[in-house]
Parts: C-alpha cells; sequence; structure tokens
C-alpha cells in the first residue's frame, strides 16, 4: 500500500554527489535517525516549467532492473533549488532497497568524481596502473581511514575498472587522450596567413586515387612487359576437387548440393544425436568438430580450417536446426584459435594441433555444464503454485523445470501443442513422466489461457545480437500475448546459441533457418511455412544464459566478448 505523505514535512537539503551518468549527479539523503545510512536518488527528468526535477532511488531502480516481475514502481522524489520537497524515506511507493552506508557512499562518490576528471582530461596519459594509482590515492583521506586497502582496492575494481570494461578500456581511453593531445595545434595562424583547406573525404576517395595513378603506372608495367621474356607454359596436373555446396535460387525454388566428402565426415553427429536425443544439437556440433580435430593429420592452419569447414558444411545438410549448428561451430572454431602468437610462428604444427586440441576440450566441458548453471540461475524465479506457460519443445527448459521440482517447489505447466510436428506432446510426456504436474493445449488457445499464467518460459534456436531470439513457429505470438497481458516472458539458451545476425523482422531471417535442408533441396518454398519465427527484443523480459541472467540488451556486448 502506498504511504501517505506527512503534512508536516520541512524540505532538506540534498547532497549531490557525481555520478556515472555525467552531468548529473546523484541527490543523497541521510537518514535522520542514523546518520551513517542514506538513500541515494538519480535525476530522472525536469517538470514541464523546468524549475521541479524528479529523482528515482538508485537502489530500488538497481533491483528492478534485475527482477522487473518481481519488484513493484520505483519511488520518486521530487528536488527544488535543492531541497528533497518530498520525504525521500516516505514516498508514494515504499522502498524495496537497503539503506546504504552513508560513509561508504561518499568513498565511492570520490572515486566516481576522480574517474570523471581523468576521462575528461584530455592530454594527461599514464599507464592503466597509475589510473588506478590515482583513483585510491583520491580516497585517501581521514574520514576513509577505517576502510581498509584491500576493501579500497576492491571498490575500485568493482565501480571503474568493472563497469567501464576494465584495463582494456583504460588504455583506449589514454591512448585516445595522447591522439588528441598530438592533435592540438602548437602555433596559431597569422591573421594574414590563410589556413590550409580542411581534406575531403569521399565515398570513392579509394577509386579516385586509384584512378589517378593509373596513368603513369600503365606505360611502366607495358615497358617492362615488352623486355621481359614470356615464362615457359606450366605443365597442369589435373586434381580432383570435392564439389562446393551450390545454393541456386530461382524466384522461391532453392536447392542446396552439398560436396559428397562434407556428408561422409558429418555422419558422426547425426549417430551421436541418435545415441543420445536428449543431447543438444549445437554440444553434438562441438563434439563432431573435436572428433574431427584429433583425427587431423593437417600440417598447417589453412589445412585445419578447410576439413572443419567441410566438416560444419556437411552437419548443416541435416534436418537439424541449422542456427545451432552454425552458432556452436563458430564459438568453437574462435575458442580453440586463440593460440599465442609465437606458437603459431614454429614449424611444428603438431603442437599447435595439440593446443587446440586442449582448448577443444575445455569448451566440450565448459558447454556441457550449461543447462545446469542456467537451472540454478532460474530457480529463485520460481514459487509454490506457479503457473507455467512454454511452448514447443526444449530441452534446456526442461532440464530447468526438472531442476526446479527437484528442489521442492510444485508449479503447473501448460504446454503447447506446437504444430506441425506437435513438438509440445514430447514435451508434455516428458514433464508427466518426472512427475510435474502439465496440461497439452491447443496453440490457439494461448490467448484464452494468458490470463491464468504467471510466467512465460521458452528456449531458442539462436540468440541474435539484437537480443531477439529465433525458436520455433509460434513463438512471436506467445510473446505478444504475454506482453499485452503484462505477463513475464523468460528465455533460456546455452551462449553457443548466439549468432552474429541482426535481423529486424520476419524476412531478414536467412532461408536456411527458416526450413529443413529436405525443404530447401527439394520442395518449392512458396508452398512451404518456416519452422521458426524471430521474436524481438521488446517481448523478452530476461535470458537465462549459462554467462548469467541477461536482458536483451546486454546480448550484443556480450557477443562481441565472444567474438573478440
Amino acid at each position: 500500500m502506498p504511504q501517505n505523505q506527512e503534512s508536516s514535512y520541512v524540505p532538506v537539503k540534498a547532497i549531490f554527489k557525481p555520478s556515472q551518468q555525467r552531468g548529473r549527479d546523484v541527490a543523497v539523503y541521510v537518514l535522520p535517525e542514523d546518520p551513517d545510512l542514506c538513500m541515494e536518488f538519480s535525476f530522472k527528468r525536469f517538470n514541464s516549467c523546468g524549475k521541479i526535477a524528479s529523482y528515482v532511488c538508485t537502489g530500488c531502480r538497481a533491483l528492478k532492473d534485475r527482477a522487473p516481475q518481481i519488484y513493484g514502481v520505483v519511488p520518486t522524489v521530487r528536488v527544488m533549488d535543492g531541497y528533497f520537497i518530498t520525504d525521500p524515506s516516505c514516498t508514494e511507493h515504499p522502498h524495496f532497497c537497503e539503506p546504504r552506508n552513508f560513509p561508504r557512499s561518499m568513498m565511492r562518490r570520490e572515486i566516481i568524481a576522480k574517474f570523471n576528471q581523468i576521462r575528461e582530461n584530455i592530454g594527461d596519459g599514464g599507464t592503466p596502473e597509475e589510473v588506478e594509482e590515482d583513483l585510491l590515492q583520491a580516497i585517501n583521506k581521514p574520514e576513509y581511514a577505517h576502510f581498509g586497502d584491500e576493501e579500497r582496492q576492491e571498490m575500485v575494481k568493482q565501480l571503474v575498472m568493472g563497469h567501464m570494461g576494465g584495463r582494456d578500456t583504460l588504455r583506449s581511453m589514454i591512448r585516445t587522450n595522447r591522439k588528441a593531445k598530438r592533435r592540438r595545434p602548437s602555433f596559431e595562424f597569422p591573421e594574414s596567413a590563410t589556413p590550409p583547406p580542411p581534406f575531403k573525404v569521399t565515398r570513392n576517395v579509394k577509386q579516385e586515387i586509384i584512378d589517378a595513378v593509373a596513368p603513369i603506372h600503365t606505360p611502366v608495367r607495358a615497358r617492362y612487359a615488352s623486355l621481359s621474356p614470356s615464362p615457359p607454359a606450366k605443365s597442369i596436373v589435373p586434381r580432383t576437387v570435392p564439389a562446393p555446396i551450390v545454393r541456386e535460387t530461382r524466384g522461391s525454388k532453392v536447392t542446396m548440393t552439398p560436396a559428397p566428402s562434407s556428408v561422409a565426415k558429418a555422419e558422426g553427429f547425426s549417430q551421436l544425436l541418435a545415441a543420445d536425443p536428449s543431447k543438444s544439437t549445437g554440444l553434438a556440433a562441438i563434439e563432431t568438430l573435436l572428433t574431427a580435430l584429433e583425427n587431423s593429420n593437417a600440417t598447417t592452419v589453412n589445412e585445419l580450417n578447410k576439413e572443419l569447414t567441410e566438416i560444419v558444411n556437411g552437419m548443416a545438410m541435416t534436418d537439424y536446426s541449422s542456427t545451432s549448428i552454425r552458432s556452436a561451430s563458430d564459438l568453437f572454431r574462435r575458442f580453440i584459435t586463440l593460440a599465442p602468437a609465437e606458437l603459431l610462428d614454429q614449424r611444428d604444427f603438431s603442437k599447435v594441433l595439440a593446443f587446440y586440441r586442449k582448448r577443444g576440450k575445455i569448451f566440450i566441458n565448459r558447454v556441457a555444464k550449461s543447462r545446469g548453471m542456467i537451472a540454478k540461475h532460474a530457480r529463485p524465479f520460481f514459487r509454490n503454485n506457479m503457473n507455467v506457460l512454454t511452448h514447443s519443445y526444449s530441452k534446456v527448459v526442461l532440464e530447468s523445470l526438472v531442476s526446479v521440482h527437484r528442489a521442492g517447489t510444485s508449479f503447473h505447466v501448460w504446454v503447447t501443442e506446437s504444430q506441425p510436428d506437435c513438438a509440445g506432446q514430447r514435451m508434455h510426456e516428458a514433464l508427466q513422466k518426472e512427475g510435474i504436474e502439465s496440461t497439452l493445449i491447443l496453440d490457439s488457445a494461448v490467448g484464452y489461457l494468458m490470463e491464468r499464467i504467471d510466467m512465460v518460459v521458452v528456449g531458442a534456436e539462436g540468440v541474435m545480437e539484437t537480443g531477439g531470439i529465433i525458436n520455433k513457429i509460434g513463438t512471436l505470438n506467445v510473446a505478444i500475448c504475454a506482453k499485452t497481458m503484462n505477463k513475464a516472458f523468460f528465455v533460456m539458451a546455452e551462449s553457443i546459441k548466439f549468432v552474429k545476425e541482426y535481423p529486424l523482422n520476419q524476412a531478414d531471417i536467412p532461408e536456411e533457418f527458416k526450413y529443413r535442408t529436405s525443404v530447401l533441396k527439394n520442395n518449392d518454398l512458396s508452398v512451404e511455412h518456416p519452422m521458426v519465427d524471430y521474436t524481438s527484443p521488446q517481448y523478452i523480459n530476461l535470458l537465462f544464459t549459462d554467462l548469467g541472467i541477461l536482458t536483451p540488451a546486454a546480448v550484443g556486448e556480450e557477443l562481441i566478448k565472444l567474438y573478440t
């Protein structure tokens, strides 16, 4: 219930301190009953007259951002002429965060102030270590003496180093400052002098340079060509080259012809999934590539890349999810090839192969633990007697629901039938086998049932760079219904399903993602139904991954980390 505002409240002066949102200081309120505790409020907006500013509680907003479906409205206060004109401790919407330690909060703001000063001080260089030392010196004051050295160092790392991306960001910032200092003119043009015109860059500047140089070099080349004798003709030895994958598009007709060797080398992939139906497509693709890596006789990096590319192409020609195959294969190859430069320079390629195999095993062990980590992240979001809706069949969702059930939480799962392959029937049977209450419903009954649902949980065949997902056809319908009725929509997906694609609508999804390979080979797409659809990030609340709980906006940043 909203707390009533006391009419006897006397405005209190706010303490303004720097924030990471430069240009907008935070307003700090010290609790009168305990001067060692405080609340921090960050600027939100001005009113229409521009005199009264609204500030929101930073602690409550942080909790709300992490779990929007659990917490309510973030408390707001009003500030005018540097005074809180509404009681910060008795707001219209109650606080759900704990007050902060006032001395620690002030020390934190000192670090932010110093770091903002370093970022704005163009020209001053230094190493990342020197920047860290400057930040520690900024809080070397008597009022912070009771904080130990380790605690201060930890605060610097958590607040600045972690938030800003670590030492790499500091190095980039220092490098930018040095360049800016070099660009400063060391003199001024006299009034009588005319400064040189700025260099005009055009889109075709490269072609203009080539065209300008061509008349100069052409006669020289012709002269030397006439003087030099023709080289003797080399005997050409024919060699057999495997047919590449050809993708021809005629209207809506798409045909794909794989290289025979590619399909043969990828046979182990289908056998792995047939032997263990619970194994994810991405994990099976990685195990297939690791097997090929262990049996490889390549003598150069290029030869190895060719072998792995052939196998990936062969796996893509199966009827399993090409989205998962592509993303898992790309990340695996990226991970194993992160080798030191001195290792790649030596002539003995067997040592490089041994290093790649070692990295591959590390990657597989990490991926094998993904589902357990996702289940651990999702467990606190389930409560007793919840109604959970899921769409189609997802192995990671199934394992997470089973994990929550075994932890002692009782809930009911509603499973969509998921036409045209009735994958929801498999999900329903698997849940019943584990003793979880579940009901199979029609795809068209989602809107009717949504008002009874507490949250929606789905898997994903691929997580896009936009923060949206590609999943079984019908996922978008479920997401739109959930958004309309203010129901939480969660996605569970392993990080090996992160794909470097940036679709904006359904038409942007590649054809190989939307249709099975057998359909692309033989059928006319104008009469076929796609197997997946794209759900944009605006409908997704959170993504549970083995990297942690992510917002859709954070997916792009994680992709950059994975591919760099």
